[in-house]
C-alpha cells in the first residue's frame, strides 16, 4: 500500500501489521467511546504497546471515556496473559469486558469502532 491513507476512504487490510496500524489509527480517533468485538483479543494487535498507550491516554484524559469489549473466547485471552486484560483490570471503571452470547460466538467478524464514526 503505497498510497497515503485519507480519512473517509475505505482500505483493504491484508496483513497483521496493517490491521495493527488500522486499529491504532481508529483508536486515536476516539475521544469518548471505543467498541471492540473480537474472538480472543487478537494477540499482537490489542496487546500492542502502542495500542495500550493510546487507550491509557484516552481514558485518563477524558472523564467520560468508555471502552467496551465483547470477547467470543475469553479463556484464551486470559490464559495467554493479554496486556489489554491487565490494563482493563487496573482501569475497570473505563474498560468493560463482556462475553458474547453463545449463539453469536460462531461469527467470523472482528471490529473496532471509535465514537461511532471510525471503523476497522
Amino acid at each position: 500500500m503505497n498510497e497515503a491513507r485519507e480519512k473517509g476512504r475505505r482500505w483493504v487490510i491484508s496483513t497483521k501489521d496493517e490491521m495493527r496500524n488500522a486499529v491504532n489509527d481508529v483508536t486515536k480517533e476516539a475521544s469518548r467511546k471505543l467498541s471492540i468485538f473480537t474472538h480472543d483479543l487478537d494477540p499482537g494487535i490489542y496487546d500492542d504497546p502502542d495500542f495500550l498507550e493510546i487507550v491509557k491516554h484516552m481514558v485518563l484524559s477524558q472523564a467520560y471515556a468508555r471502552i467496551r469489549v465483547l470477547i467470543a473466547d475469553p479463556a484464551r485471552a486470559i490464559k495467554n496473559g493479554n496486556s489489554f486484560v491487565q490494563l482493563g483490570r487496573r482501569l475497570s471503571t473505563y474498560i468493560e469486558f463482556r462475553h458474547v452470547r453463545e449463539d453469536f460466538r460462531t461469527h467470523a467478524e472482528s471490529f473496532c469502532i471509535a465514537d461511532e464514526t471510525a471503523l476497522v
